[in-house]
């Protein structure tokens, strides 16, 4: 896992997705159409502040391996983290069986 995470270089936080949005022009088609133009967007938060870009058309492939990249990294770290939670327990579990086996040879505590 450490492996994977140290290989992943680039990543941008945040998610990619398709918006639609009305122009806003009375003339245009998506004034009276369900859904408006299509947007490729990128949208995260940061310091519990959301945000949103709209991305142009020459970058939505590296947007989506830079975005895809952030959240193979992020379950990573996750996975790890609980890894090391376990960890902890086994080791915490082991100091105390090797205490009370040491307590029993001499009685000082």
């Amino acid at each position: 896992m450490l492996e994977k995470l140290q290989g992943i270089h680039r990543m941008i936080r945040g998610s990619y997705g398709k918006s639609y949005r009305r122009c806003g022009k009375p003339n245009c088609w998506c004034s009276h159409a369900e859904k408006g133009h299509p947007h490729h967007r990128i949208t995260w938060s940061k310091d519990a502040k959301p945000g949103s870009r709209i991305i142009p058309q020459d970058d939505i492939e590296w947007i989506k391996e830079m975005t895809q990249n952030y959240r193979e990294y992020r379950q990573l770290r996750a996975k790890l983290r609980q890894k090391t939670i376990e960890l902890k327990k086994i080791l915490d579990m082991r100091e105390e069986e090797v205490i009370v086996k040491t307590t029993k040879m001499r009685d000082y505590l």
